[in-house]
């Protein structure tokens, strides 16, 4: 599918996400306050934790290998199918068993560790419905993906606003630990209307040497899908440690602008970058694709970058309240670190399209790492602004970085063409 059609479908799934997403934070903000953010999103960051294994697993490998053989699949899904399944099963009994432990570190207190037992149920849910997903994307069927996207950002948000509204900041915890579970009965009988899901297709005999493979190949996003919630919430714990609750919730809510605008760029990579780049091997066509790839993001990015800057005052009114109004000085710099970011999540899918593990894990490390070691210096000498300027550096360096790997990736495929053809 083109680029143009990818962008089209994706963006209506993008808007309809991103006036749920204003919506529940408009809400929060009015019947939670600007400390309920910090709280909310250490629950979150927990809820993302808990579904690393369980679909980063096998999300990436799903995508990329029912890409690259459509017609031969089944197998492929069934295995991924036993990873989720086996996968949930040992995160829930670790939530099961450490709630009251996972509160006291989360929250530092242990009242809050029912909601992590909720979680321990709606974990599955969530994971089988992401897998879903996955098998739609890797099969190109965008407008199967796009309706089941839409329909469980409609539920998740509908769930979300009535439990804020009844129950305050203790409902706007339970609806993060539930309220996405619902959108796996619409991706189920979406994908079945169409003939791609049934018993048959996602249960069944499984093999080791894929599974194998399956976990190599994922352990790239396991890795990346780990180290940055790890990361906030260890910004966010140094932020509050530093400075105070509410500039935590500042942080956050600049985190929030950042996560609605940039959504329609990481899903469109997501949708369209991944499997395409999955199924191209010659090195003018990828060559070709980053670099369309890289012009469309920056554009995007950037335009995107430069509307918010210019509205940021109305903005923090529109989606949060006159007592978000201390965020303003935060915003432009997260606008620039996000340009950066997305310019490296180009480079980055490829990477994951080429099964570039070591290095990708390595680069992961190395890009967190020093997220939170400048954002220590920053925070002690500039205050909570300093986490900015810290994502700032980190995006730039890791462009940097990635850009040269991916250079000296074709460089060394081309070394290798050109013996291969030496010894014909």
């Amino acid at each position: 599918m083109k680029l143009i059609n990818v962008i089209i479908f994706n963006g209506l799934s993008v808007l309809i996400r991103m006036l749920t997403l204003i919506g529940v934070n408009k809400i929060l903000a009015i019947y939670g306050g600007a400390s309920a953010f910090a709280y909310i999103s250490q629950l979150q960051n927990i809820v993302n934790l808990s579904l690393v294994l369980p679909t980063n697993s096998v999300n990436s490998a799903c995508i990329k290998y029912t890409a690259e053989n459509k017609k031969a699949s089944y197998e492929l899904w069934r295995n991924c199918t036993f990873i989720v399944l086996i996968a949930s099963i040992i995160v829930s009994i670790i939530l099961v068993v450490f709630s009251r432990q996972i509160s006291l570190l989360t929250f530092g207190t242990e009242e809050y560790h029912k909601y992590f037992l909720y979680l321990a149920v709606t974990l599955h849910f969530m994971a089988f419905n992401i897998h879903l997903q996955s098998i739609l994307n890797g099969l190109g069927k965008l407008k199967e993906y796009v309706i089941s996207s839409i329909i469980s950002n409609i539920l998740s948000a509908g769930i979300s606003i009535f439990l804020i509204i009844i129950y305050g900041l203790k409902g706007a915890l339970i609806s993060i630990v539930i309220s996405q579970a619902f959108g796996v009965i619409a991706t189920y009988l979406i994908g079945r209307r169409v003939g791609t899901f049934s018993f048959r297709t996602l249960f069944g005999t499984i093999q080791f040497a894929q599974l194998k493979k399956i976990l190599m190949f994922s352990s790239m996003a396991m890795f990346a899908g780990a180290i940055l919630p790890l990361s906030l919430s260890a910004m966010r714990q140094m932020i509050i440690n530093f400075c105070d609750v509410e500039s935590a919730s500042y942080w956050d809510a600049v985190w929030k602008i950042s996560t609605i605008y940039i959504t329609l760029i990481s899903t469109t990579l997501s949708v369209y970058y991944l499997p395409k780049l999955s199924s191209l091997d010659q090195k003018k066509e990828l060559v070709r694709e980053i670099s369309s790839g890289l012009l469309f993001v920056f554009f995007i990015s950037l335009s995107s970058a430069f509307c918010i800057y210019l509205l940021q005052d109305w903005l923090i009114i529109f989606l949060f309240s006159k007592e978000f109004a201390p965020m303003a000085p935060l915003i432009k710099y997260q606008l620039i670190g996000d340009v950066f970011k997305m310019l490296s999540w180009v480079l980055g899918y490829f990477l994951i399209s080429k099964a570039c593990i070591r290095f990708y894990i390595i680069s992961e490390l190395i890009q967190w790492a020093l997220f939170i070691a400048l954002g220590y210096f920053f925070l002690k000498k500039y205050g909570v602004i300093g986490a900015v300027y810290s994502y700032v550096y980190t995006q730039i360096f890791c462009l940097l970085v990635l850009f040269y790997y991916v250079l000296k990736y074709f460089k060394e495929k081309g070394k290798e063409r050109e013996n291969n053809e030496s010894i014909s």
